[in-house]
């Protein structure tokens, strides 16, 4: 029934009054269903853009990008890079005055996030590096250089556990790595 009809309607009669009424139940249903779709394609729009101009603003110009030779796994020295890793891990904690304990739990810690791979990246998240650090605590740490270098990756993670400590401290606390809980069973011993 079309509006034209309706308005043919006697609407001083049951009959027209209860068509009127039906009527607008079902504009506003159809509108409100209207509605949601609206919202619903405008947030994911919202959604894939925000990742896009993300994306976009982090990753490395194509011109500094390096065109990198596949081999075969056996080839690649993986304990050599593992050691430099630790090293690197090791050397950056004695530079900043850190504990051995706290040097130890880090290499436990950078094995369960990453294997010591510095191009790691969690598939599910911004998770990257030997840390796996998200872009947010990156940036909320204010970390130098590039997630992806492991000597960068290393330094941020001791900023991190430096502030933390000083933080926790000022609670009455001890920092526990809570920042990297989802691996705690891999690397708490």
């Amino acid at each position: 029934m079309t509006i034209r009809n309706l308005m043919k309607i006697d609407y001083r009669t049951k009959k027209g009054r209860a068509i009127r009424e039906l009527k607008r139940k079902e504009d506003r249903r159809r509108l409100f269903r209207l509605l949601i779709s609206i919202a619903i394609l405008t947030s994911f729009a919202v959604a894939v853009l925000t990742k896009t101009i993300y994306d976009a603003t982090h990753s490395k110009p194509l011109s500094e990008t390096k065109v990198v030779e596949v081999v075969q796994a056996e080839e690649i020295p993986q304990r050599a890079f593992c050691n430099d890793v630790i090293n690197c891990i090791r050397d950056v904690g004695e530079e900043l005055g850190v504990d051995n304990k706290v040097i130890t739990t880090a290499i436990r810690i950078a094995e369960a996030e990453s294997g010591y791979r510095a191009d790691a990246k969690n598939p599910n998240s911004s998770a990257t590096g030997v840390f796996q650090f998200l872009w947010s605590t990156w940036d909320a740490y204010k970390c130098d250089g590039e997630r992806w270098d492991y000597v960068d990756n290393t330094r941020c993670f001791y900023k991190l556990y430096i502030e933390q400590t000083a933080r926790y401290a000022r609670k009455g606390l001890v920092y526990d790595f809570s920042d990297w809980n989802a691996s705690r069973s891999k690397w708490d011993l």
